[in-house]
């Protein structure tokens, strides 16, 4: 019999989701829910409906009235991806006829490591370009008709009617302590900006994309930075799953573990590993990453994970169930920083006084 998992104080929906997703994704463990109705609006709220509503309707176990509705959010879902993915495929053929390099991220890109890549919720479109091309970058956007509607301290943003939103990145991600995100810009312009590029095919389409060490990296920090802005949800916890189980192969295990030190990531990577392969099934070769301490969880990491996991349940993706006020919010980043400070401890010290330094200057990007 297939391992039944126990979740101390997490809430009967999130439980069963966990479940489902973990029979979906692995083929590993039991179902134990009967009324799927408030585990699907769990699903919704951590944005991975996609996947449970797929399975569950395969399964045959909605009734006829929740089925066609799971049918009809599947086919809207297709529809948007869809859609995405064209606009994806001419915003590489206009980026590369220009002579730009680029790389596009996240998004779509991650959708190639889930079972059925239409199933993911599509989000923006990320695509990172090399700092010497960006300004040109912006430039053939808004030729396009684009509109750029805000400028943070990661990227610039773009819209367009009837087209998903587009977001230039001139870093890959942001990191706040300045050591380390030197380091992550110093392995972009090696790997990504001075390098062979490497490339998926999307919408019939060669598309540009990260190299996997950098790809798993960006997946990390990534997560790292949702567990303080707005929410970590379980699909940046499955993006990360599914992508490490992807790319595993192709990863040079010994430069991966040199990045994650130099960004200060090491214990989040752990972490990870630990609620994926505890809650969601995850499988690695333990064999292939023999002698890189990655896959090594200590009881600080287990600790941390149930911790973390506790927050995914209480927060949802982006945090969008929580309905803070400005003041709920800052308070709620401070106890983050105290409360997972063992994830990165320089991190966690630098980003209240960051966050501060912004608000006094107005400053809000990195590229100086």
């Amino acid at each position: 019999m297939d391992e039944i998992i126990t979740y101390p104080a997490f809430n009967p929906e999130f439980m069963s989701l966990l479940d489902i997703l973990r029979a979906a994704l692995s083929g590993k463990g039991e179902i134990r829910q009967q009324n799927f109705a408030p585990v699907i609006a769990e699903a919704r709220r951590q944005t991975v409906d996609g996947i449970i509503l797929s399975f569950l309707a395969g399964k045959g176990l909605l009734p006829p009235e929740e089925k066609m509705r799971a049918i009809a959010r599947i086919l809207a879902l297709e529809k948007a991806n869809s859609r995405a993915d064209i606009q994806v495929a001419g915003l590489v053929r206009l980026l590369e006829a220009n002579g730009i390099r680029h790389a596009v991220m996240k998004g779509q890109t991650v959708a190639r490591f889930y079972p059925d890549t239409q199933l993911r919720i599509p989000g923006d479109i990320d695509v990172y370009v090399a700092e010497q091309d960006f300004r040109r970058a912006c430039l053939l956007l808004e030729e396009q008709g684009y509109t750029n509607t805000d400028f943070t301290m990661l990227h610039a943003t773009y819209s367009k009617k009837e087209c998903t939103e587009v977001e230039l990145h001139f870093a890959v991600q942001k990191l706040q302590w300045l050591p380390h995100f030197r380091s992550l810009q110093r392995m972009t312009r090696k790997y990504v900006d001075n390098a062979k590029p490497h490339y998926t095919v999307i919408a019939g389409e060669r598309i540009p994309v990260l190299p996997p060490c950098m790809e798993a990296v960006l997946l990390t920090v990534h997560a790292f930075n949702h567990v303080l802005n707005g929410g970590l949800g379980l699909r940046q916890v499955l993006d990360w799953m599914l992508g490490m189980q992807c790319l595993e192969k192709d990863i040079d295990k010994t430069v991966l573990v040199e990045m994650l030190r130099d960004t200060g990531m090491t214990r989040m990577f752990r972490t990870l590993y630990y609620i994926c392969s505890r809650h969601l099934g995850m499988s690695l070769d333990a064999t292939a990453w023999n002698g890189t301490g990655l896959l090594h969880v200590t009881e600080k990491n287990e600790k941390t994970g149930m911790e973390l996991m506790h927050w995914i349940g209480e927060a949802g993706n982006f945090g969008h169930s929580l309905n803070l006020s400005k003041i709920q919010y800052y308070l709620l980043f401070l106890k983050n920083c105290w409360r997972f400070r063992r994830l990165n401890r320089k991190e966690m010290f630098v980003y209240p006084f960051m966050k501060i330094k912004r608000g006094i200057t107005g400053e809000n990007h990195l590229r100086k």
